[in-house]
């Protein structure tokens, strides 16, 4: 699926479908505690940047 981002406007950051867009990749499947475990060791990190 290719797909285009609305940048402006009361629109701003719609998604659509357009053969003019990026190629994207949907996940399905997602492991939430390594997901969760990454995001709050990054947020950690710029705490103490």
């Amino acid at each position: 699926m290719t797909v285009d981002v609305v940048p402006t406007g009361q629109s701003r950051g719609r998604t659509f479908e357009t053969p003019a867009g990026r190629e994207i990749e949907f996940v399905y499947h997602v492991d939430h505690d390594a997901f969760f475990k990454f995001f709050e060791e990054t947020i950690l990190a710029i705490e103490n940047y």
